[in-house]
């Protein structure tokens, strides 16, 4: 009996020494699952800017690589963001002098980002400009556009997401199927993804690209443009269509403006109008939430925390300020979050310029401010308990997140 009690505490004494390591080392694999994106598209700038996969270190004071999605002697064309399909999908900067001028595509897929996916698409013909949609095509799936136009004529490529191996030629009515979720960065070039409308007399919009390409999306109620104004298509997903116009955009003599955005709930079936602060404010989308940073017209007066943020550039972005000077823009450090379903508004207060939400999870929103990224619960009425998660001097050039696997 004595024998067997010994055999049985050395068994369970071997189990414990064992099992703490075990549970340590599972511990130190799963952190939080939080991922952020730092990069600086530059399609029309000389520079070339590294995009990067980044986690907050285990000390919480500053970030950790994961991993490098475009280089830094390649640089960035552009990042685009697309919460539902989850996807990121970066372009290298174009080389049109090359033998085989083409452009490589970089796909993120969040829910395993640590899994490398790439393709190239040539050009096909002499090109002066390009433009990069993603279609969700009925009956196809997911595919990745080049639109390429040279002086005689334009012609739309498309690589299947699913396999990745041929590219294709696209009819030009797959502009039916385009995805958009708007801005990310504030005023960051090539982050942002959009498409142009126009309307005819009875409602019915209409995309003008290879011809007038009829959608199934009839304006009403609410949804009312003038003749001839120009509407972009800032967010379509699965729960929206969100729609603003150069009219839709006001300036005051003093204050703020303020920018009207015409939404189509797909699941509800019905338009209906929201009014954002600022004539310059720009919004993106994810799910049901649109977000978005207040901006107006520049009238002389710097944006506020610019004393706290970098004025010369880095290997990894502009200042801020660059970007308020080129866009004209007033930035007064006010970020909104809207949900189409409830219609509630929320407001977070930052008071600094350089701010952006980079992403709404359940009920928790991650937002920057300069060179911090929190996270804040969004409570019945507002936006409440923001905590700092971390403070690095990369952060300013990180606007994009998701929660990983």
């Amino acid at each position: 009996m004595c024998k067997t009690v010994c055999q049985l505490l050395i068994v369970l004494n071997f189990c414990f020494l064992n099992f703490v390591p075990f549970s340590f080392s599972a511990e130190k694999k799963n952190p939080d699952r939080l991922f952020l994106l730092l990069g600086t598209p530059t399609p029309k700038r000389d520079a070339a800017m590294p995009a990067s996969l980044y986690k907050i270190s285990q000390n919480k004071n500053s970030l950790t690589k994961v991993r490098d999605l475009v280089s830094s002697e390649r640089g960035t064309d552009f990042i685009h963001e697309y919460p539902e399909r989850q996807l990121i999908i970066l372009g290298e900067k174009r080389n049109y002098l090359s033998p085989r001028p083409h452009m490589k595509f970089i796909v993120l897929k969040t829910d395993d980002p640590l899994r490398e996916l790439s393709f190239e698409i040539d050009f096909g013909c002499d090109c002066s400009s390009t433009e990069v949609p993603l279609f969700d095509i009925p009956h196809r799936g997911l595919f990745q556009g080049l639109r390429v136009a040279g002086r005689n004529e334009a012609k739309l490529f498309g690589m299947n997401l699913s396999s990745m191996k041929k590219r294709e030629e696209l009819p030009w009515d797959v502009y039916k199927y385009a995805l958009a979720s708007g801005r990310a960065g504030v005023e960051l070039s090539s982050a942002l993804t959009r498409f142009y409308l126009h309307h005819r007399q009875d409602g019915k919009l209409i995309i003008r690209r290879g011809g007038r390409l009829q959608t199934d999306w009839q304006l009403s109620g609410s949804a009312v443009f003038s003749k001839g104004d120009v509407i972009s298509a800032y967010v379509s997903n699965n729960e929206m269509l969100a729609l603003t116009s150069n009219a839709s955009r006001m300036k005051k003599a003093e204050g703020l403006g303020f920018v009207d955005f015409h939404i189509f709930d797909k699941k509800a079936g019905n338009w209906h109008k929201v009014r954002f602060q600022g004539c310059m404010s720009e919004v993106r989308g994810a799910g049901p939430w649109l977000a978005g940073y207040v901006a107006d017209k520049y009238r002389g007066a710097g944006s506020p925390g610019r004393e706290r943020r970098r004025q010369e550039p880095t290997a990894t972005g502009w200042p801020a300020d660059w970007n308020f000077r080129d866009s004209e823009i007033y930035s007064p450090g006010i970020l909104f979050l809207y949900n189409i379903h409830t219609r509630k508004k929320y407001t977070v207060k930052t008071s600094q310029g350089d701010n952006e939400v980079l992403l709404i999870e359940g009920g928790t929103v991650y937002y920057r401010a300069n060179r911090s990224v929190y996270k804040a619960e969004i409570g019945r009425t507002k936006i409440e308990k923001a905590k700092l998660l971390v403070r690095d001097d990369l952060v300013p050039d990180i606007h994009w997140a998701f929660i990983g696997p």
